[in-house]
């Protein structure tokens, strides 16, 4: 039987694409992201419970504690995206902990509005997911979606992960309307190709 990882293993501190610059959130991002969550609410709030206000920039910067704290510690790890080219904040990206797999982990994302449709999440979704497989001694990485939301679908797909299942879990999206959750995974020597440098 495989270990589980290591408490304290933790993702990469500066990962790099061929447009991005990917690294653990910090409490010196608070301005842009919450600039960037600003200005995404329209689409965030279809998508994402958190999304169901404004935030004072008081509210991010404490997330970004919090979130650079479970890095720190292992325990979960939230990343900000930079493009390489301008240092423009594009969005956040998440590898979070599977209740019940130790051995797998869950990944999330959302991408500014203003960055939308130009192959970001897509990239940094790969790359991501790369990193934390080997980083992290993990045997899969699991990403889930709603039913409805068919451009994240895209995403996973565009980005190796397998559709796996659709999962009937009572899942209600942001403004109460019911749909089911579609399930991706990627396994460890699934062989998909990553645009990662380090």
């Amino acid at each position: 039987m495989t270990d589980p990882p290591p408490l304290l293993a933790r993702f990469p501190e500066v990962l790099e694409t061929s447009r991005l610059i990917i690294r653990p959130g910090h409490p010196d991002d608070a301005e842009a992201v919450n600039a960037a969550v600003r200005d995404s609410m329209e689409e965030l709030r279809l998508w994402m419970p958190w999304a169901d206000h404004v935030p004072p920039l008081e509210e991010t910067l404490e997330r970004l504690r919090q979130q650079r704290e479970a890095y720190e510690s292992g325990a979960d790890c939230g990343l900000s995206l930079r493009e390489r080219a301008t240092g423009a904040f594009v969005g956040k990206c998440g590898v979070h902990l599977c209740p019940g797999e130790p051995l797998q982990r869950e990944i999330g994302y959302w991408i500014r509005t203003s960055h939308t449709r130009r192959g970001y999440a897509t990239e940094a979704v790969r790359a991501i997911a790369a990193a934390a497989l080997e980083a992290l001694h993990l045997e899969a990485l699991q990403l889930k979606t709603s039913e409805r939301n068919l451009a994240s679908q895209r995403v996973a797909e565009r980005a190796g992960f397998v559709r796996q299942a659709v999962l009937e879990d009572g899942r209600v999206d942001p403004g109460g309307i019911p749909s089911r959750t579609v399930l991706y995974v990627l396994a460890r020597h699934s062989g998909s190709p990553p645009d990662v440098a380090r």
